[in-house]
């Protein structure tokens, strides 16, 4: 395993007036046919880049000063926050699952920092993080692909109507045996 000190790739974010991707992105993403990938977890160099900046590693990346007790909102947002901005821009998905693929251990904490702080941020369920972070499940990031107002009030709709089922179902159940 590499050094974290010893940065994996030579990034230069000059964000405003880019003309094109390397000038954003630096040699990140040089060379990605973002056409190819349907959700950000496909891409080999993210893949790369995840396995280089694990959660569980957070104390040793010397330029990010993260603690023991670093904010996941906070990790997610400085470290994909290139990833999350290509993929937004070349329209494919960057989600929950795509987190949990490349570090489940993020994918946990962030799960369990989501119940913790779900009464505070409401808009959690549809993907809206603290710190103006855009991380979706599955389920919000299908929805959000629809374009259709009557096809997408059909899906909420069937979506709700399910989540009801399931509900019962589980409250029908009866305990297991101790």
């Amino acid at each position: 395993m590499r050094n974290h000190s010893e940065k994996l790739y030579s990034v230069e974010f000059t964000k405003l007036n880019r003309e094109s991707d390397e000038q954003y992105f630096g040699n990140l993403h040089k060379d990605i046919h973002y056409s190819q990938f349907q959700r950000v977890s496909d891409i080999p160099q993210f893949r790369e880049y995840a396995e280089e900046f694990q959660w569980s590693n957070r104390e040793e990346f010397a330029d990010y000063n993260f603690t023991r007790k670093a904010d996941i909102f906070d990790f997610i947002q400085q470290i994909y926050s290139d990833w999350l901005a290509a993929a937004s821009e070349h329209n494919i998905r960057f989600t929950q699952a795509d987190l949990f693929k490349v570090d489940e251990a993020a994918w946990n904490r962030l799960q369990q920092r989501m119940r913790d702080k779900k009464s505070d941020y409401p808009e959690m369920a549809n993907g809206h993080m603290p710190n103006g972070l855009f991380l979706p499940n599955e389920k919000t990031a299908s929805l959000s692909e629809i374009s259709d107002p009557d096809e997408l009030a059909d899906a909420i709709q069937e979506r709700e109507l399910l989540a009801k089922i399931r509900a019962r179902q589980r409250a029908r159940q009866t305990p297991s045996p101790q």
